[in-house]
């Protein structure tokens, strides 16, 4: 459910987010489940994200930690909204050094544990072990169509990697495109990788009446990233679309 379709995704040049996936199958979706199972109505489920989430005019709402550096808020994103009221996050009002103090008093060995950064299932490692980077070797393009060097499988690299390329130019050069049936990556300069429009699947709406074309909304295309202001240009049940005031990179 998390693995394959992580490997898939790079395999067909996306950059896929297992973390979301995880937190929707497992923690959001059989562990909840087996608690609907045998515990429904009464029970809670609380974890460890940094986080915030309660109602807003009737709605569930997630919304961001309050130390927005290490918000979470962007994994959780597939939560049905109905199981949002059962769902705790005490960290969410709290920072990380906070959290640590908190943890340090009450003798709990985790406290100076080291932040994980990496996929839990890769081993803390690298994450390109485990992929199939056996599609075998392609060429990388300018935008001009000019060969500038040779990838070792489309699957070892990512949109936006600006790093481990091999080619050499007067200037960061940046994947802008990755073209599985041609088996070819597009490197540009950073100013060709910006882009006012982004199209997402599988949008999962708290707020309905914020689901509009007039709503002045703000959204991130990335964990880490800031909210930027946009408006949605298309919507339905499976896609959605949204125009930034300024390109996101």
């Amino acid at each position: 459910s998390v693995v394959t379709p992580f490997r898939q995704a790079y395999e067909k040049g996306r950059t896929p987010n297992p973390c979301v996936e995880c937190n929707a199958h497992f923690k959001f979706g059989l562990l909840w489940e087996i608690l609907e199972q045998h515990y429904a109505p009464a029970f809670h489920v609380a974890t460890g994200h940094y986080a915030r989430c309660g109602t807003y005019e009737g709605y569930p709402f997630l919304g961001r930690a309050l130390d927005t550096k290490k918000d979470q808020s962007y994994f959780l994103c597939r939560i049905a909204p109905e199981r949002i009221p059962r769902l705790l996050l005490p960290l969410g009002e709290y920072s990380k050094e906070q959290t640590r103090a908190i943890a340090a008093q009450a003798g709990l060995a985790v406290a100076d544990k080291k932040d994980s950064m990496e996929i839990c299932f890769a081993g803390e490692g690298n994450y390109r072990t485990i992929l199939d980077t056996k599609q075998g070797k392609g060429p990388i393009l300018n935008q001009e169509g000019v060969q500038l060097g040779e990838h070792n499988g489309i699957s070892g690299y990512t949109l936006g990697q600006r790093k481990g390329l091999g080619v050499s130019a007067p200037e960061p050069l940046y994947v802008v495109q990755i073209l599985p049936e041609q088996n070819t990556i597009i490197v540009a300069p950073k100013e060709a990788s910006f882009f006012h429009t982004v199209r997402a699947e599988m949008p999962n709406v708290l707020i309905p009446q914020q689901y509009t074309k007039t709503a002045p909304l703000f959204g991130k295309i990335r964990s880490q990233g800031e909210p930027s202001p946009c408006k949605i240009t298309y919507c339905d049940k499976d896609t959605l679309e949204v125009t930034f005031d300024t390109p996101q990179f």
